[in-house]
Parts: C-alpha cells; sequence; structure tokens
C-alpha cells in the first residue's frame, strides 16, 4: 500500500501538485531522517511564555541528505542500515528552536492545524544538539529503549507543559498504549521519575 500511494505522490508531483491526504496515508517518500526538520506541530509551555519547537540540522554532512530518498525495496531494515551507516562516519549537529506565540488570537494554542506565521513569529535558535561519529544501533539499547522504557510529552517538567487539547488527548492515549505494550510483551516499563508534572493531567 505504501509502495502504491509513494507512486501516487510522485505522479502528483510530476504534474505540479500534491496531496497531503496521500502522504499522510503512507504516500510520502521514504526520506533520509538524519537531514529532515522536524516540528512539535502542538503548543508548549516554555518557562513563562507558550511556543513550539523544532529541530533543523545544520551540520553540512546532515544538511546534503535533507530530501535524500532511500531504497527500501527488498530491504526490512533500509532506514535502520542508512542510518547506522551514515552515523558511523558523521559528526551530527541541529539546532533546537523554539517559535513564540505573540498573539493568541493568530497563534491559537487549541487549533495545532493552524501554521503559526513566521514572519509574525520567528524561530529562534535556543540550544545546539551535537552526536559525535558513533555506532548508532545496539540491540541491548534498543531492548532497554524501546521495550523497557515509555516516554511521553507528559513526563516532563511543569515549565515544559504540554498545552491544547491534542496534547491532553495523547495523555491518556500514550499511557494506554505503554500499558498494553508492557502487557502483551510481558515487558514492564520504566519512565523519568522525580518530574514536577504530575502523572495524569
Amino acid at each position: 500500500m505504501s509502495a502504491v500511494l509513494r507512486g501516487v505522490h510522485t505522479a502528483l508531483e510530476a504534474v505540479g501538485t500534491a496531496s497531503s491526504k496521500v502522504d499522510t496515508l503512507g504516500g510520502a517518500p521514504n526520506v533520509d531522517p538524519l537531514g529532515e526538520t522536524y516540528y512539535s506541530v502542538t503548543p508548549f509551555r516554555f518557562g513563562d511564555h507558550i511556543a513550539k519547537f523544532r529541530i533543523v540540522p545544520v551540520a553540512p554532512a546532515l544538511t546534503a541528505l535533507t530530501g535524500r530518498i532511500i531504497e527500501v525495496r527488498g530491504r526490512d531494515d533500509a532506514i535502520r542500515e542508512d542510518v547506522r551507516a551514515e552515523m558511523a562516519k558523521l559528526d551530527a549537529e541541529w539546532e533546537f528552536q523554539v517559535q513564540l506565540c505573540r498573539d493568541l488570537e493568530r497563534q491559537p494554542i487549541e487549533d495545532p492545524t493552524v501554521e503559526w506565521d513566521e514572519q509574525e513569529a520567528p524561530f529562534q535558535r535556543v540550544a545546539t544538539i551535537r552526536a559525535a561519529a558513533q555506532d548508532s544501533w545496539s540491540d541491548a539499547h534498543v531492548q532497554q529503549i524501546n521495550e523497557e522504557t515509555r516516554f511521553s510529552i507528559w513526563t516532563g517538567l511543569s515549565a515544559h507543559r504540554p498545552l491544547g487539547n491534542i496534547n491532553r488527548a495523547r495523555n491518556a492515549t500514550y499511557r494506554h498504549s505503554a500499558d498494553f505494550r508492557a502487557r502483551a510483551n510481558g515487558c514492564p516499563y520504566q519512565e523519568p521519575v522525580g518530574t514536577e508534572m504530575p502523572r495524569d493531567n
């Protein structure tokens, strides 16, 4: 199905159009994740402010990968294999940026489908993330992180509390998903402790 939808994506692109529905259903091409920019889409508390976040690749070795299509045909672990090979030889660097809400009418909290205009609310760099060349895959780490740890936007500091109805819906959904996985796998999970944020707000 994904291959068919990617074909539709390519055909639409060839005639100068696109379909977000096709891409959402799996039609987006398998681009190299190391070269892509990632957005929070939903807003969060940022101390006394409200913000959305994004992570942008800035190292030349990463930006050279932006938009690169990974060939997946006949390769069950194609993305993992390519990322592992790339991270073994490059030093990665990303910028962590925030987009501060300046107008609750024009940058709403409850409707994440409204894009915050970057001319009115520009992204600002607040941190740099660096990862030296390394072997990025370990079966032991995958077991520990993927199977034995629960991650959620709700296990964080109150100063960075998730905001909006979509984030509130994600709270219980993520917990139910993790609980089901733990029962199905017979493997209890760990999660961050000692944070300021209540578990079930």
